[in-house]
């Protein structure tokens, strides 16, 4: 299990960085404190902060509290954010077995925080997108979507804030179809830019991986594209509907991620098995996670 909640750690300097990294162990005996979960730990530059480059949603639990006013004035999250992850929740439910229930509600989250960062007036006071409590309140105002669908977000939400168990009418495919339908209402109102941030780290993969097809592209937007494709492409049976759109979605992947052409497949389930860890591997590429940059 995983923790929805991450640690940023401000720094005014690469001095603040190295002092920080020569006390982690003492740092993380403060965390395990307050959490138990696993958490990921990001280091923030804090004029970065100052000029409202950074999207930070953040309580401060150590430090200078004035830190908290600067938090509020941060800009939201692009809504492609939430849109990648939640596909990519999506995808890993096809693949994931006995973690495909927690994959299907990790998604309708993601879903959800998509749906209202890709609003306006929900953009506006985005710091309280995040709490489940508030996602609850606004779903109750929500009139733009189908009853049954509040009904599936609200009972998934209900469940996650109680560590109770979801009513057994809300079957898996209930859950895909509804993370996937809120996916694509957020899709289609956002509109999905060339990020430059995005490019470069896919650039950075491409050289650690010394594969130089598919690299003008606009990284953000295929990707993103590619995901909506496939859970589109995968039905209720695990069948593919259009196999030779689905092949087109694979080799695009193979040649992004500079892997030879696979052909040998023993069985349909093989076959979509690969693709969506291809779209996984996609999904997860970052600079620090090649070898050129550990």
């Amino acid at each position: 299990m995983t923790s929805d909640y991450d640690v940023y750690i401000i720094i005014n300097n690469l001095f603040d960085y190295i002092k920080a990294l020569k006390h982690k162990n003492d740092f993380k005996r403060f965390i395990n404190i307050r959490i138990s979960l696993p958490l990921s730990v990001t280091f923030i530059w804090q004029p970065l902060v100052n000029l409202r480059l950074v999207s930070v949603q953040a309580r401060v639990i150590w430090g200078d509290l004035a830190l908290e006013k600067a938090f509020e004035q941060t800009p939201p999250p692009p809504t492609i954010n939430n849109l990648r992850i939640g596909y990519l929740f999506l995808i890993r439910s096809l693949t994931s077995g006995l973690e495909r229930r927690d994959m299907l509600e990790s998604a309708i989250v993601r879903a959800l925080w998509s749906y209202l960062l890709s609003s306006n007036v929900s953009r506006r006071n985005w710091h309280n997108i995040f709490s489940l409590k508030y996602d609850l309140n606004y779903l109750k105002e929500e009139k733009d979507l189908d009853p049954q669908i509040k009904n599936t977000i609200e009972s998934v939400l209900k469940k996650k804030l109680s560590a109770s168990e979801l009513n057994k009418c809300y079957t898996d495919d209930k859950l895909f179809e509804t993370a996937k339908f809120i996916l694509h209402k957020s899709y289609n109102r956002t509109k999905v830019k060339f990020r430059l941030k995005d490019y470069i780290h896919y650039i950075c993969y491409k050289l650690d991986t010394k594969s130089l097809t598919e690299i003008w592209t606009n990284f953000t937007k295929v990707r993103l594209e590619m995901f909506r494709s496939l859970v589109d492409l995968i039905d209720r049976d695990f069948d593919i509907k259009d196999q030779s759109r689905f092949d087109d979605i694979m080799l695009k992947a193979e040649r992004m991620l500079g892997y030879e052409k696979r052909k040998d497949f023993k069985n349909k389930n093989e076959k979509i098995n690969y693709c969506c860890n291809l779209m996984i591997k996609l999904g997860n590429i970052y600079i620090h996670k090649t070898r050129a940059f550990p």
